[in-house]
């Protein structure tokens, strides 16, 4: 076995392979016989500046072999897809109000003058709304920093609507080029809150359908 290897043998969860984090080879072949019957798994911090290979993730072939990153904390990509976004505002009673008007339903889960949050959209995205308060750098009224793009069937229309119920001109809607229309208004509360026809959006989530209807 290569120099920084090590399996631990444990007789309730079959074998775990370790690798030196950082360290050696960035990548490992894995066999699936590994884990005492068990399919090999995804990486896990461990103490001691190890990643263990556990036995609980994704399959893998008896017979076949399996690519994966030694990357510290990684297996594959870094970034998988975003998992909340958070706006912030002054005044969380507004927010809410405003907000729930906009996506036309409550927040799912309240904290008490700290936090709000919906899930939405075809993939029930999680939106939430932290009290400025709590924000880990200064809340500006100003707009600023990154924009996310939430899609819509109707770029025009949507941008309309959110300029009716109070949110102010930040990008007017755009063809940036064939399949893709972007606009961008700033809420009550002073985010940059996007909208875009994108039809690779489209494709992707007309694929996970079609892959979801054939399992």
């Amino acid at each position: 076995m290569p120099s920084g290897l090590r399996i631990d043998r444990d007789p309730g969860r079959g074998q775990r392979l370790q690798i030196p984090a950082g360290g050696g080879d960035r990548h490992l072949q894995l066999g699936g016989d590994l884990g005492g019957g068990h399919p090999a798994a995804g990486l896990h911090q461990q103490k001691g500046g190890y990643e263990a290979i556990g036995t609980h993730a994704v399959k893998v072939a008896r017979k076949s072999a399996q690519r994966v990153s030694t990357f510290p904390g990684n297996v594959g990509p870094m970034l998988r897809g975003f998992t909340t976004v958070t706006f912030f505002a002054d005044d969380l009673d507004a927010a809410r109000a405003w907000y729930t008007t906009v996506f036309g339903i409550e927040p799912y889960f309240v904290r008490d003058g700290g936090y709000l949050e919906w899930r939405v959209g075809d993939h029930r995205n999680e939106f939430g709304i932290l009290n400025s308060r709590f924000a880990p750098h200064p809340h500006r009224p100003e707009p600023s920093g990154a924009i996310i793009y939430w899609a819509v069937d109707d770029v025009a229309a949507s941008y309309q609507r959110l300029r009716e119920l109070g949110a102010t001109e930040h990008d007017k809607p755009t063809e940036r080029g064939p399949g893709y229309v972007t606009a961008s208004v700033v809420d009550p509360f002073g985010n940059v809150l996007g909208v875009m026809f994108n039809q690779h959006y489209l494709d992707t989530v007309a694929a996970c359908r079609t892959q979801s209807s054939g399992n």
